[in-house]
This record gives structure tokens, C-alpha cells and sequence, in this order.
């Protein structure tokens, strides 16, 4: 571990308008070196007073700060970033999370309130936490926004991998489940078979 961190200190000194290795190395060092938390801070902290836009720094920052159970500066770490993602239903949420922890409970409400303007994947876990801040009915909150619906699915087990059969355009095709995958990919012969038309270099 000390050799991995001095090999990302020099990659950092050598390299340091990369935020991803400086984020990397905080994270390094916070994981494997309690006793210095705030070297790891530090290096957060520099990311984004340089780049406000980077999310996986205020997102690191506001974390670590939860573990070491440094709530009011999560917070207010949480609080800084709402200025540069005002509009972003994930750090709505996770700034709603922490100020209705700390009893900031119009804060929380208003920044849920935000969130269920828009229609994201956050939509349902705003309401359910709105729900618990002030008593109401989830359906009451969703009010028109109750359009998704949950479908019971058959999963599959193929030697220990998990997957459903589905179906696109009348193609029948296999979806791997798989919560911990970092990336998405589609058989290049089902791409043929389907017509799908997909850059090979844009994210899915």
C-alpha cells in the first residue's frame, strides 16, 4: 500500500491537472490510512476549488465526511454543491438526505420539492423521503407523476449468473443482471440482427 501511494504521489506531481488520479489517491489514502483523513480531504478539496463542475469530488467530500460522522460538514459540503448542480436529481436527493438527518427539515423539503419537478430516476425516492419528512401520502406527493409501473420478472439462474428473458422489437434477447458492472454492452450480432444503429465509442 505505501508503494501504491507513492507511485499515485508521483503520478499526481507529474500529472496534476488530472482530478481523477488526485481523487484516486485520496481515496487510497483514506481507505488504508486512517490516521490521515485530512491529507485525503486536502486533496479533495483541491480538486474541486479548481474544477466546482466535478461531481465525483463533491461526492467523495461529502461521503467521507458522513463515515468519519462529520455530518454538518457533509452538509455544508452538500450545500456548496447545490450551487454548481442545482438542477441534478442525485445531489437533490443526497442533500435532502443529510439536512433532514440533521433535522433541517425546510431545507430538505424544498430541495425534494425541486427534485419532483422533473421527471428522474430519483423521482420515487424523493417522494418516499418527503413522505417521511412530512407525513404525506406517496401517491398524494406523486399526484400525476404515478406512471411507473413494477412488473414481476422470472430470473434465471445459469451456473450462478443471473439474468431475464426479454424481448426488443420482437427480438428475444437475454439480460445479464449484474448490479456491480461498471459498463453496459450488447452483442455485436444482435446490434446486426436488430438494426440498431450504436457508436462503438459513445457511452450506452
Amino acid at each position: 500500500i505505501d508503494n501504491a501511494i507513492k507511485y499515485m504521489k508521483e503520478v499526481v506531481k507529474a500529472i496534476p491537472r488530472n482530478s481523477d488520479y488526485k481523487l484516486y489517491l485520496a481515496e487510497i489514502i483514506y481507505v488504508y490510512k486512517s490516521d490521515k483523513v485530512d491529507e485525503s480531504i486536502k486533496l479533495i478539496k483541491d480538486v474541486i476549488s479548481k474544477d466546482p463542475q466535478n461531481y465525483n469530488g463533491w461526492e467523495y467530500l461529502s461521503n467521507l465526511y458522513i463515515n468519519e460522522n462529520l455530518l454538518e460538514e457533509s452538509y455544508q459540503s452538500r450545500k456548496e454543491a447545490n450551487k454548481h448542480f442545482a438542477d441534478d436529481p442525485r445531489q437533490l436527493y443526497a442533500f435532502a438526505k443529510i439536512a433532514y438527518r440533521l433535522n433541517y427539515k425546510d431545507e430538505a423539503i424544498k430541495a425534494l420539492n425541486h427534485l419532483l419537478k422533473m421527471d428522474s430516476s430519483y423521482t420515487l425516492s424523493g417522494a418516499n423521503l418527503l413522505s417521511e419528512i412530512t407525513d404525506k401520502d406517496v401517491d398524494e406527493i406523486l399526484g400525476d407523476k404515478i406512471h411507473k409501473k413494477f412488473y414481476e420478472v422470472e430470473f434465471n439462474n445459469d451456473s450462478g449468473i443471473m439474468y431475464v428473458i426479454g424481448n426488443f422489437e420482437g427480438h428475444p434477447i437475454r439480460f445479464l443482471i449484474d448490479t456491480g458492472a461498471t459498463h453496459s454492452v450488447i452483442n455485436k450480432n444482435f446490434i446486426e440482427k436488430t438494426g440498431l444503429s450504436i457508436d462503438p465509442y459513445a457511452p450506452l
